[in-house]
């Protein structure tokens, strides 16, 4: 294991494992047309950025329990982590509509984006 923490590399590893994700599933969605662009686009402004203190949780909660990592572990530990951080995005959009919020971070919430 490394023995310092990157945490603007693991962030940028997150991200990158959140990209690649949303890439394949725009792959996926293509054949249903344009329409799904929007939905795309957004999903992918909701996933950028951020402090990614759950994936950090997630990290540091494996690394103390499996110190030295292979580098596949590794690489499924960045994948869970972004996983996580896409259950709190997909939460918060939940929560929006339930609360019936206008925004979210200071920009129109997703619900009313689509209205």
């Amino acid at each position: 294991m490394n023995e310092t923490w990157d945490a603007d590399e693991f962030r940028r590893r997150v991200q990158g494992a959140l990209d690649t994700f949303l890439e394949t599933q725009s792959k996926r969605l293509a054949p249903l047309g344009d329409e799904v662009e929007p939905l795309l686009r957004r999903a992918r402004e909701s996933m950028s950025g951020g402090k990614r203190l759950r994936a950090a949780f997630c990290y540091w909660g494996f690394h103390a329990v499996h110190p030295s990592p292979s580098r596949a572990e590794e690489e499924s530990l960045v994948r869970a982590a972004a996983a996580l951080e896409l259950l709190q995005a997909s939460a918060l959009v939940h929560d929006d509509v339930i609360d019936d919020s206008d925004t979210r971070r200071g920009a129109p919430s997703a619900h009313r984006a689509f209205e």
